[in-house]
């Protein structure tokens, strides 16, 4: 919990001080109560969101502009607002969680919601999902499904639903496996089964392996 003081003129963040105005001389809010663990959030940034939007006294605060500014920020996933008499705004906040990558340049998290950060270095080692906006959840569902049927030795580095409703996916060993529309999970294990005879036949040369046969694989090689 971090309860910012603004009766005083004074919001206490840790070792930071931001200076706020007097809100109103008649029922003035005097403390921003927020709820929450922030592991990611920037203190100084919601702090800032809340001196521009926390304007008026208990009664006249927009709750609404108040909500839309906190779930703005890069890391929140959720947000509750309310007023308790006689001087206090509670918040409670829920941070996104992470799960993979989202194409290059965003994250999704384990709850399927994409958002953006504003540094992704310390996400490049997470696998990368892939689809259209609107299955973002769906995709986060299906490829943990596919990544839970897969070894470590041929872990996925990319799982993509393509527009067509095609999957794929690109491992570590660069390897794009074409799975199809239809029967994911069966046409991954059989993957699975046979992955000890690619291996065999040279796995470094292998530049696909295409999953869409009743009873079989087809193999596109690496050109020399």
């Amino acid at each position: 919990m971090i309860i910012f003081i603004l009766g005083g003129g004074i919001v206490a963040i840790g070792n930071n001080s931001l200076f706020f105005p007097q809100f109103s001389s008649q029922f003035p809010i005097k403390i921003l109560d927020i709820q929450g663990t922030l592991q990611q959030t920037e203190k100084i940034a919601l702090a800032k969101t809340l001196r521009s939007a926390v304007k008026g006294n208990f009664f006249t605060l927009d709750l609404d502009n108040l909500y839309a500014k906190v779930l703005a920020l890069p890391w929140i996933e959720s947000a509750k607002i309310q007023r308790i008499w006689p001087d206090t705004v509670q918040i409670q906040i829920v941070e996104h969680h992470v799960a993979a990558r989202w194409g290059e340049k965003q994250l999704i998290s384990q709850k399927g919601v994409v958002f953006s950060v504003v540094n992704m270095n310390p996400y490049l080692q997470l696998p990368i999902l892939a689809g259209p906006l609107s299955e973002s959840y769906s995709v986060l569902q299906e490829c943990a499904k596919i990544q839970q049927l897969l070894t470590s030795k041929h872990i996925f580095m990319r799982c993509t639903l393509n527009q067509r409703g095609e999957w794929q996916v690109d491992l570590v060993s660069d390897i794009a496996v074409i799975l199809g529309k239809k029967e994911l999970l069966q046409r991954v294990s059989y993957l699975v089964n046979y992955y000890d005879y690619i291996q065999k036949i040279k796995e470094a040369q292998i530049k696909q392996i295409d999953l869409r046969y009743t009873n079989g694989f087809a193999v596109a090689w690496r050109d020399k």
